[in-house]
């Protein structure tokens, strides 16, 4: 047996036009970071600058296709204010000692921004990263989508040049 050599056949990318506002824990699909796609197999990652308007605000995302996919797979890192263990806290500029990676992953696509929920942030109004990324075959086209949910009633502000990169296998 042997590995076939499948190499990226294209690739896409989108970045957004504008700052966009989750005021609440009802999902919000991020308009302008959804990409058409066809039949065929693809990866993706999205980089998600986000801010938090209290540091006891959390947030959640989650990533739809809203065709048919299957072995549809997508796992979510950031980084967490654990020092010792896993927080569910996120920090963007690391303090003294370790931090953890945290992150979760899903099995299936999804609009209700349940993916990798944190419950707070180390500083408001301060850009962090969360990276999204996965694998999926579309066997009937739609569009790939992103959805974003605060963990609390307080506003989770997408950033301005959030990213998405779509390969074509």
């Amino acid at each position: 047996m042997g590995f076939i050599n499948a190499p990226i056949v294209s690739a896409q990318s989108m970045k957004l036009g504008a700052d966009v506002i989750i005021p609440n824990t009802a999902p919000v699909k991020i308009s302008g970071l959804d990409m058409a796609l066809g039949i065929g197999i693809y990866t993706f990652k999205y980089f998600i600058i986000h801010q938090a308007s209290a540091v006891t605000t959390g947030r959640g995302w989650s990533v739809n296709f809203s065709g048919t996919v299957t072995n549809f797979l997508t796992k979510e890192t950031y980084i967490d204010t654990g020092t010792t263990n896993l927080n569910n806290a996120q920090i963007q500029a690391g303090g003294a000692g370790n931090t953890y990676i945290g992150g979760s992953g899903q099995n299936v696509k999804s609009a209700l921004a349940n993916f990798g929920i944190t419950t707070s942030v180390s500083v408001a109004n301060t850009d962090m990263l969360t990276i999204i990324e996965g694998t999926f075959e579309v066997t009937v086209a739609g569009n790939l989508e992103l959805y974003g949910a605060s963990e609390v009633v307080s506003n989770i502000t997408v950033k301005k040049n959030s990213n998405l990169v779509v390969n074509t296998i």
